[in-house]
């Protein structure tokens, strides 16, 4: 059987990480319900709410000192609503991810470090009040030479 790569435990970790925003875990909001891993970015048309996370690339250098693989790995993660959506919906929202994320920045020893979050709130009208916000953040971490 082939040995998951430290990216797609990453990537697991992060899922996981967003499911465990709920009010029942002392979270403002129950966002956790309402994850969703993609290959591509999702319209916020799709659902009335929902936190997309999308993993478009990582970057890999070789550390000499060490003779390991330093990657990147980058989230992007959009938490849409539609319908009665206020600021302070909104405000929660962030504040839960940022708050998920800050739990273990180490993802349980699988990093080395998260490079804080970038945050990009949004609104729209079509017929309906459309609120989000794009949070992008990277996560780095280490792996002997030619492993992901």
């Amino acid at each position: 059987m082939p040995q998951t790569t430290k990216r797609q435990q990453l990537i697991e970790a992060v899922e996981s990480r967003m499911q465990t925003i709920l009010k029942a875990n002392d979270y403002s909001t129950d966002l956790g319900l309402y994850v969703r891993v993609s290959p591509t970015k999702q319209s916020p048309d799709s659902d009335p709410l929902a936190l997309d996370l999308f993993f478009p690339g990582s970057g890999s250098d070789i550390s000499e000192a060490t003779k390991r693989w330093d990657h990147t790995l980058d989230v992007d993660l959009d938490v849409g609503a539609i319908g009665q959506v206020t600021e302070a919906d909104l405000s929660n929202m962030m504040a839960d991810v940022f708050a998920a994320i800050g739990t273990d920045p180490g993802w349980s020893g699988l990093a080395v470090r998260t490079i804080p979050p970038q945050i990009n709130p949004e609104w729209e009208r079509k017929g309906r009040l459309i609120g989000g916000a794009n949070i992008t953040f990277k996560i780095e971490y280490m792996t002997p030479a030619w492993k992901i």
